[in-house]
C-alpha cells in the first residue's frame, strides 16, 4: 500500500462524518437520570481522534451548527488535536443541530443501551458539490476515511462520499471505509437493498475495509456459508474476505475486531486482518470493560496509525487490538 510521504503532507488522516454529543448517565439508567457526562464522538471522527492520540495529524470534514452545542463540540475536538474542516450552518429550531446520543454504563444485570436523536443534523445539510476539496487536500493528505453510518444519514450522503473518494483517489490518498451497517438508519432511505446498491459503489474505491461477515452480508449482499462457532471464531471472516476480494480486487486490507461478552465488564477481544490475502490474527484475550462504546473505532484508529507509522501488518494489528482494548477499558 503506497502512502504519501509524511514530510509532504499536512494531514495523515482526514475523516468525513458527523460530530455528535453523547450524554452518559453513568451507572444510572437513562430513564432515571438527573445528570449526564458529555462526550463528543462520531463513528468516522473517532478513527481520526484515536489516530491523533498516537501522534498523527488528523482532521474531520463535517457540517457544524452555529450555536452553543456546536461551540462545545468544536472546543472539545480542538483539545483532542483534530482540526475541523467543512461548513458551518446557521442554527434554527428546525435545522443545524448536532445529534444527541444517550447512554449509560452497563454493569451487573443491567445491559448496555444506546438511544439516538439524529433529527435535523448539521452534517446532513452537506450536499455534493459543496465541499472545497482544494482547501481540504491542500498541503497533502495520506489517508481518508468514512463509513456506512454516515452514508445512511441522508439520501445524498452516498453521492457526497463518492465525490470525496474520487477527489482523494486523484490525489493519491489511501481510502478506508467502515461498513458499520445500521438498519434503523437505512430503513428511512430505502432499506437494506438501497444500502447494498450504494455501499457496493463506494467499496469499489476502497483500499482498507473495516467490517465483519455480518456487515458484508447486510451492506454488500456477500453471504458466508460457514456457521460461526463462537463470537470470536475467525473462520467465517476468513471465508468472507476471500469473497470480498473476488468481488472487489481493489481491496488491499480487510480488518475486523472479534468480541464475545462474558458479562458486561469482561469481554473476549481479538482481531483478524487480511492483507493482500495473507491472514493475520490476534487471538481473543479476556479484557476488563468499562464501556464497550467505540472499541471497534479504537481498533481502526490504532491500526491505521500503526500502518502510517510503518509498522508491519502483524504489529499493526496488535497495535489496533491494544488501542481498541484501551478505549473499552
Amino acid at each position: 500500500m503506497n502512502l504519501n510521504k509524511s514530510q509532504e503532507c499536512k494531514y495523515d488522516i482526514v475523516s468525513l462524518g458527523a460530530l455528535v454529543h453523547r450524554l452518559d448517565s453513568g451507572t444510572t439508567p437513562t430513564r432515571h437520570a438527573r445528570s449526564f457526562k458529555v462526550h463528543v464522538s462520531g463513528a468516522e471522527y473517532n478513527l481520526a481522534a484515536n489516530a491523533c492520540r498516537y501522534g498523527l495529524k488528523t482532521a474531520v470534514v463535517t457540517g457544524m451548527g452555529d450555536y452553543c452545542i456546536g461551540d462545545m463540540i468544536r472546543e472539545h475536538v480542538g483539545t483532542v488535536g483534530v482540526d475541523i474542516l467543512g461548513h458551518t450552518f446557521p442554527h434554527t429550531p428546525w435545522s443545524g443541530h448536532h445529534a444527541a446520543v444517550y447512554s449509560h454504563t452497563p454493569g451487573g444485570c443491567m445491559p448496555n443501551q444506546i438511544d439516538y436523536n439524529r433529527s435535523n443534523e448539521a452534517a446532513v445539510m452537506l450536499q455534493p458539490g459543496m465541499l472545497d476539496y482544494k482547501s481540504i487536500f491542500e498541503g497533502g493528505v495520506r489517508w481518508v476515511h468514512t463509513g456506512g453510518l454516515f452514508a445512511a444519514l441522508a439520501p445524498q450522503m452516498p453521492e457526497l462520499i463518492l465525490e470525496f473518494f474520487q477527489e482523494a483517489k486523484q490525489r493519491g490518498a489511501v481510502i478506508s471505509f467502515d461498513l458499520n451497517y445500521r438498519e434503523k438508519l437505512w430503513k428511512h432511505h430505502g432499506g437494506r437493498q438501497k444500502a447494498i446498491d450504494e455501499i457496493t459503489k463506494l467499496v469499489g474505491y476502497v483500499d482498507v475495509l473495516f467490517g465483519n461477515e455480518t456487515d458484508a452480508s447486510n451492506s454488500l449482499n456477500i453471504e458466508c456459508n460457514i456457521k460461526k462457532q463462537s463470537c470470536v471464531d475467525s473462520k467465517p471472516f476468513i471465508e468472507t474476505q476471500q469473497k470480498l476480494r473476488d468481488q472487489f480486487p481493489n481491496l488491499e486490507i480487510i480488518v475486523t475486531s472479534l468480541r464475545e461478552e462474558i458479562d458486561n465488564n469482561r469481554h473476549l477481544w481479538g482481531a483478524v486482518a487480511s492483507v493482500c490475502g495473507e491472514i493475520y490474527q490476534v487471538p481473543a484475550k479476556e479484557i476488563s470493560v468499562v464501556c464497550r462504546i467505540g472499541g471497534g473505532d479504537g481498533l481502526a484508529g490504532g491500526y491505521a496509525a500503526a500502518l502510517i507509522k510503518g509498522l508491519s501488518p502483524k504489529d499493526a494489528l496488535y497495535a489496533g487490538w491494544a488501542s481498541g482494548a484501551l478505549v473499552a477499558s
